[in-house]
């Protein structure tokens, strides 16, 4: 029995090409290669095979009973061959695909209404599903394909993925349009003064927690909520100051009765990348959907 290790695929092509023009000149001219070459190989199917294959013929060369008995399976095996080979294309109009991120929810806030706009336009039938990061980064599930993304402020990838810088952002205060402070500079001390909500960080202390931890400060957190979502809504009813991220923040003001202060310390910026698995980077439609996030200009001058 011939293992399929012993054949060399190139021979089949010429197998192919020899069945169909049964002329060793045009077959050779067909693969672009000589006549010398392609009777090397045609000795090299013999033994492979196990048979003539061809007698010569006046006009050519005539196809052996074992070479006609293969002749229509070959040339179907190596057309379905050659498809899966070609190149896969992604057509986003007609796509059904399903694109599974994690995300906090502050990053969830800023890209999901940008991004489902542009995706809507370009792929109306491509889905995405945003879940909720937790307290690790999930590298085990971009590696077994569970997540497509991960949005997040970590500034190195782990081993194994690839990343993209999206946007930076940077950190400013939300109070109430009529709370006290307004009413004169809100300098460090009137920033120290105030009780604060906060967000609890998934790791680790906040930017502004380091910050004010190196300075050797203290500010005094009143609320601590596990979610963006409910913050903006206690700042509201109270004298608490929000410190936030200024995408939050600016949309929040323009929506609610709420103003935006620059936050009186050098402001914490920090970088928001897009990461995938290694073994994604070549997909066509996850390529697609990272060109689409980096063409979103989210608020910045492209």
């Amino acid at each position: 029995m011939t293992r399929l290790p012993d054949i060399d695929l190139n021979l089949l092509v010429v197998l192919d090409t020899l069945l169909k023009e049964r002329n060793v000149t045009q077959a050779a001219i067909s693969l672009g290669t000589t006549q010398s070459t392609l009777s090397s190989a045609l000795a090299r199917l013999r033994k492979v095979i196990g048979d003539p294959l061809f007698v010569r013929a006046p006009r050519g060369i005539t196809p052996t009973p074992r070479a006609l008995a293969i002749e229509k399976p070959l040339h179907d095996t190596l057309a379905k061959l050659l498809d899966v080979l070609q190149p896969v294309e992604f057509d986003p109009s007609a796509s059904n695909r399903i694109f599974v991120f994690a995300a906090t929810d502050y990053l969830q806030f800023v890209m999901a209404g940008p991004l489902m706009r542009r995706v809507q336009e370009l792929a109306p039938r491509v889905q995405i599903v945003i879940q909720p990061i937790s307290h690790h980064f999930p590298w085990e599930e971009l590696a077994n394909g569970e997540l497509d993304f991960v949005l997040a402020g970590y500034s190195q990838p782990p081993e194994g993925l690839q990343s993209r810088l999206l946007f930076k952002d940077e950190v400013v205060c939300l109070l109430r349009k009529d709370h006290p402070s307004l009413r004169r500079p809100f300098d460090q001390e009137a920033y120290l003064a105030l009780s604060h909500i906060e967000v609890q960080a998934l790791v680790g202390p906040t930017l502004v927690n380091q910050q004010m931890a190196t300075l050797g400060l203290d500010r005094h957190i009143s609320l601590t909520v596990p979610h963006f979502l409910s913050a903006p809504f206690a700042v509201l009813e109270t004298d608490l100051c929000f410190t936030l991220a200024r995408r939050i923040a600016e949309p929040l003001a323009a929506a609610f009765p709420l103003e935006v202060v620059p936050y009186p310390f050098e402001s914490p910026s920090f970088q928001v990348r897009q990461f995938w698995h290694l073994r994604m980077q070549d997909d066509p439609s996850h390529r697609w959907l990272r060109g689409v996030m980096a063409g979103l200009t989210l608020g910045e001058e492209s």
